[in-house]
């Protein structure tokens, strides 16, 4: 068209760089200028590192758009902080999360720990309780068992010194007698509980206690006090009776010394002095025995003129015959020992009266 004006034509040839550059001239300060069409690297992400592009394939029809030549694509900085930044900070915010959970279970079972202990601790104290109540049960009856037993030993006490012998149901009483109280009855119990004071004092009750049996048995052993009450029969003599003389024999001849011999009498059974049918004659007195007459008599006038027999009364046998003192003194004295172990005196306080002061001890804690 007339009116239309022509568009000017552009030489697409001159622009086509040259592929070789010659002569390149440094610029001022010395730096080689970028040739002709070069991009400026891109500038360093968060961490200070720049992206690379691949090296461009010459003999690759397209390694002039996508070889080194080619502009470099823009570098998105979130894909570098998700690979680094952004694993780190999930990992980071994982391990905080993780910490936190670990926290919690750390303060749970802190917490589980102080409840538990609580627990146990309310279960204990609960437990300790319920021991104090039954083993104050247990030290009353005992006290009641012991203050049984030392009315037995008192009137075996009684027995022995009116009749130097143990009656049949005294010996029983004795030998079938028990405290009920053994260490067994401590086992399991949270007696730690109970105080240094108490605890010391609860066993130093028992031990007591079993000493008391110990000393029962060891005297009830193989018939044991029915031997020895068979011995003290046996040489036993009634009050103001004799069983037993001494034979007193004149000198034999003018050239023996003036003094008496003795010889020990048996009578058989014992004898009355104080009977009248046991001494009779009216001038020269005789005692008569199982065995026949004696001559007690010796006169006054003629000391030595014939033997004659002194009997032994029953006070002054019972000193001489070590036997009898034997089986005697033995039985009262383990009697003797019993009843101070039980009552006590002066210093020794015995066991029934801290049995009753262990017994409150044990009701106030078993509030």
């Amino acid at each position: 068209m007339a009116g239309e004006q022509k568009k000017p034509k552009i030489d697409l040839k001159s622009r086509i760089p040259s592929k070789t550059v010659k002569g390149l001239t440094p610029a001022a300060g010395g730096a080689i200028p970028p040739p002709p069409g070069a991009v400026p690297a891109p500038p360093p992400d968060l961490l200070g590192r720049r992206s690379v592009s691949p090296k461009a394939d010459p003999n690759d029809p397209l390694g002039a758009a996508t070889g080194g030549n080619a502009p470099a694509q823009p570098q998105i900085v979130v894909v570098q902080a998700t690979e680094e930044h952004g694993v780190a900070g999930a990992a980071s915010k994982k391990g905080v999360l993780y910490g936190l959970i670990g926290a919690a279970l750390v303060v749970g079972l802190g917490i589980g720990f102080v409840v538990g202990s609580a627990t146990k601790g309310n279960e204990v104290a609960s437990k300790a309780r319920t021991d104090a109540k039954e083993i104050q049960a247990k030290v009353v009856k005992t006290n009641e068992n012991l203050q049984k037993f030392l009315d037995t030993l008192k009137a075996a006490q009684s027995e022995l010194q009116n009749s130097a012998q143990l009656t049949q149901p005294t010996i029983d009483a004795i030998k079938g007698w028990s405290s009920g109280f053994t260490s067994a009855d401590l086992k399991g119990r949270e007696i730690a509980y109970f105080g240094e004071d108490t605890g010391g004092k609860l066993y130093s009750y028992m031990n007591k206690v079993a000493h008391i049996d110990d000393l029962r048995a060891g005297m009830t052993k193989a018939n044991g006090l029915e031997n020895a009450n068979a011995q003290i029969k046996a040489f036993a003599i009634p009050k103001d009776h004799a069983k037993w003389g001494v034979k007193i024999n004149k000198p034999q001849g003018k050239d023996d010394p003036p003094m008496t011999m003795a010889d020990l009498i048996d009578f058989g059974d014992p004898v009355n002095l104080k009977a009248k049918e046991s001494l009779i004659g009216d001038k020269e007195k005789k005692l008569k025995v199982k065995s026949g007459e004696l001559d007690v008599d010796p006169g006054p006038k003629d000391f030595f003129s014939k033997g004659y027999v002194s009997p032994i009364e029953s006070k002054d046998w019972l000193k001489s015959c070590p036997v009898y003192a034997q089986a005697v003194g033995y039985t009262r004295q383990n009697i003797d020992e019993l009843v101070l172990s039980i009552e006590g005196s002066g210093d020794d306080r015995g066991t029934l009266t801290p049995g009753k002061e262990l017994a409150d001890k044990l009701k106030s804690i078993a509030k």
